[in-house]
Formats: structure tokens, sequence, C-alpha cells
């Protein structure tokens, strides 16, 4: 890794704010930028040899750059590339570009200006994701698939025009698109995966052409403005919530081809008028709540008996929450179980959080399942459940906040979702029945006494993108022994690995 000077003269970065690193094929990769300048024009040769690559973060949380131009010489753009440049607007990418990896452009809330290459050969996840001022985006022809969270929060994103090529469109990939009025879905797709366009909330109209077997769980979810949809014939089951909350949704024509309506499919669906429902379909109990269906449905349909004779608590009597922006906060858990299930909505509403100290002390919680719409746990959310040994944390959760698991003394195992990329201070403090952790790539920093006490805690693997393990993070881990892809520039406080056999 080095600075290198080059005979690009025109850059209005100074050639010193360039680190570069020599790649194996003579060709170099911008490893770091270290400048302050509004526009940067990056140099298409380094001492006679092409700049092939962009490196992971090499322009991560840069707040004065505003305008990139990227040359023609690269073709690879690594992840993390661009994430939380706050004052990125533009940046010209260009069609010799295969790869663009994960969360490369993530929060970049003022960008404007941005086009998808017409060589695109892969496109991580969250590559978009946060980016609320971008109006519009180019599909290339070729492109075959949207990845998850792609283009999540894009609240001004106005129109997706899709490519006759596109196969896949991943989990949550346009969830909070706002503006989104319209949607497409090619004939060549064969998935539109959980939460494609939940929360979409200006969307009117989706023409799906393609033969998909099943709409998701809570593809359209939230989507309060959709007016029409047209299922195809082929289509074997519409899936848990997939068009929750929608509406404004008059008529639906269910294929004679559906064999199931899963649990709130249409729940809420308040203007629904007319629907036509199959010879032998199975139909969910609830899964038109909140329609002129609702009731009708129980027991003319045949629902099993069991699921209508369930005795199953009040979720008032279950928990105490609120709203907040539209989603559901769980406050505080009135039970004693061992085993909780938190249902996935409230109220006509997701579950988004769950707040400080909601669970706290609840000695008896022994497993505890979360729904998939839960981004973020609050402090000391779990702390002290000392019986608490399984917990499943959803694939949307991105943020742990300080102390959440604190004294969760029978704690063996936790799987962190890769979208979680904060990790607060004494998250995991003396959980010390904990073995393993692996902490996901969007964690850069890991807080003060993170893991302190976990004494049987033997293998950790890092992120990749790590820059610093805080004052005392893995103190009194004694049974600390691998310290698995530990980034050799990580900042580490001198007293990290107090009191563990790691020097």
């Amino acid at each position: 890794m080095k600075t290198i000077n080059s005979n690009f003269t025109e850059n209005p970065a100074a050639i010193e704010d360039f680190i570069w690193v020599e790649l194996t094929n003579d060709t170099y990769s911008l490893e770091r930028y270290l400048g302050d300048s509004e526009t940067v024009v990056i140099p298409d040769e380094v001492d006679g040899c092409a700049v092939s690559s962009i490196s992971d973060g090499a322009f991560c949380k840069n707040s004065r750059v505003k305008n990139v131009i990227i040359p023609e010489s690269v073709e690879f753009i690594g992840e993390y590339a661009f994430a939380w440049c706050s004052s990125l607007k533009s940046v010209k990418i260009p069609d010799c570009v295969k790869v663009i990896e994960r969360r490369a452009f993530k929060n970049c809330s003022n960008l404007i200006t941005v086009n998808i290459p017409k060589d695109i050969v892969r496109m991580g996840d969250s590559v978009f994701e946060g980016c609320e001022r971008l109006p519009d985006i180019n599909f290339p022809e070729g492109m075959e698939d949207i990845e998850e969270k792609t283009f999540f929060g894009c609240r001004q994103l106005r129109s997706a025009r899709f490519p006759e090529s596109l196969c896949y469109i991943g989990k949550n990939a346009f969830q909070d698109c706002k503006s989104l009025g319209e949607v497409t879905i090619p004939r060549n797709v064969a998935v539109v995966a959980d939460g494609a366009f939940i929360d979409c909330t200006g969307l009117e109209s989706v023409n799906i052409e393609a033969e998909l077997s099943e709409i998701n769980f809570a593809s359209f979810s939230g989507c309060q403005n959709l007016k029409s949809i047209n299922l195809p014939e082929g289509m074997e089951q519409i899936c848990d919530s997939a068009f929750y909350g929608c509406s404004s949704l008059r008529s639906v024509k269910i294929p004679d081809s559906v064999e199931e309506i899963g649990a709130y499919a249409f729940k809420d669906c308040s203007s629904l008028e007319t629907i036509n429902f199959p010879e032998g379909v199975e139909i969910s109990p609830d899964a038109f709540l909140g329609t002129r269906f609702g009731e009708n449905l129980i027991g003319d349909e045949g629902v099993p008996e069991a699921a209508l004779d369930e005795d199953i608590p009040s979720i008032y009597d279950r928990f105490e929450w609120h709203i907040f922006y539209d989603g559901v906060v769980i406050d505080r858990c009135l039970m004693d179980d061992e085993c909780v299930v938190i249902p996935p909505t409230i109220d006509g509403h997701f579950v988004t959080e769950i707040s400080e100290g909601a669970f706290c002390n609840c000695f008896s919680l022994v497993s505890v399942s979360i729904p998939v719409s839960v981004n973020y746990i609050g402090e000391y959310a779990f702390a002290n459940c000392t019986s608490l040994e399984l917990i499943e944390l959803p694939e949307m959760l991105g943020m742990i906040g300080e102390g959440a698991f604190k004294g969760c003394t029978s704690l063996k195992s936790v799987k962190l979702s890769s979208n979680v990329d904060i990790i607060g201070a004494h998250a995991f403090e003396d959980c010390k029945s904990l073995e393993t952790i692996e902490i996901p790539d969007g964690v850069t920093a890991i807080e003060p006494q993170t893991f302190y006490g976990c004494r049987m805690l033997e293998t950790v693997t890092f992120p990749r993108n790590l820059l610093q393990i805080g004052y005392q993070a893995f103190a009194h881990c004694g049974g600390l022994r691998n310290l698995n892809l530990l980034p050799e520039d990580a900042e580490i406080d001198s007293t990290a690995f107090d009191d563990t056999p790691i020097k």
C-alpha cells in the first residue's frame, strides 16, 4: 500500500490524497481517498498501469466530497466504497464496471445522479439503501438480479422500469420507496421475495407479467394507495401479510390455481369490494380481517375449527406497546412465560422495534422469536434474562442497543444478521455461556465492554471493515483462543483483551 504520483493533472483533488495498492494483474486499486475536495476525478492510471478497482471503504464516511467521476479503466467497486458520504450528489460510473459490491453507496442521503453500468454482472445487497433523494435509476438490459434492500428507503425514487432480463427481486429491495407510482414485473422474474415493495405508500398499480408461483410474505404490505394488481394464472400461494394494509385495493381476482391464502394476507384492505375464492382454496381465518369479508369467512370456507377455538391471550394482556412512525414499538412484556413469540403485527401495524428494557429481568424466559420486521433492539432490552438460551434475530435487524443482552448468562450462541451495523457497548457483557460470535461486516467498531466477561467465548470472527476495538471489549474472556479475520490496521485499545490468552 502506498501513495503514488500519477501523470493525471486535471483532478481538483490533490494527488497525494490518494492511497493505492498494486494488484497481481499489474493494475492498481484505489485503496483510500484521504482528501477533502468536493469534486474528485479518479485517475485512470498510476505509473503507467491502469486503475482497475476501488477498494472497500475507499471514500467511506467522507462528508466533503460531492461529485465523483470514475474512469473507464475501473471494473470493480468494493463494499462500502462510498457509504455514508453524506454530501455526495453525483457519481459517474462507466459502463465497463462489472461488479458493485454490497452497500457501496449506502446512506448517501443527498445522492441525486448515479447510473447502473451496462456491463454489470453482479450488484450486491443494499447498494443504494438510504439514498433518500435518488429520483430515478436506469436498469440496463442484461441485468438479472436486484438484491436484498438494494433501494430500501429511497423515498424519492419515482420509477422502476425493469429490463426483460430481470429474474429476481430480493427481500425488501424497494421497501419504503414512498414515491414509486407503478411497477411492472417482467415475464422472466421467478421470485419477488419477502417485503420487496413493503410500505411503498405511493404505489398505485402493479402489473405482473411473470409466472410467479407465489406472492411472498409482505411483498406489497402497507401499499396504502395500491388500487389494482393482476395475479397470474398458475400462482399457487398468497403468503402471510402479502397485501396487508392495502387500504385502497377495491378488487382482486384470485387465480383458480391458488391453493392457499395465508395469515393477514388481505388484512385491513378496507376498500375491498369484490373478490373470488377458488374452489378448495385453504384460507387462514385471519386472512381478511379488517375487510367486509373477514367475518363471513369464519366457518364458511372450511377453516379448521381448531384454528378458531384456540385460547390465545389478547395482545393487550401480553405486551405494552405504542405506535411510532407507523410501526409498533414493544415497550414491555407482561408475561412470565418460558417461550415468547412476538407477533409480526399489532393493530394493523408491523412490529419494528423492541424498546429499552422491554424484557429486562424476565428470569423465566428461555426462548424468544422476533418477527422479521424488527430493525432495532433497544438498550438493555433483554438484560438479565438469565434463563435465555435461544433467540432468533431477524434479517432486517440493523442496530443492537447498549447492554441489550447483558447478563444473559445461559445464552450460548447468537446469529447476527448481515444487516447489523451497530452493536452498542456492553451488548453481550457477562454472557458467560456464549461460545462463538461472528460479527457482521457492517460493524466498523466494537464498543467498550461489548463482550466483557464472556468467559466461555472461544472464537470471534471479525468484520472485514473493522476500524476499532474499544476499551475492555473482550476483557475477562478467559477462554478466548481464536480471532478470525482480525484486520491488521484496526485500532485496538490497550485494554481490549485484558485477562485473556490473547496478547
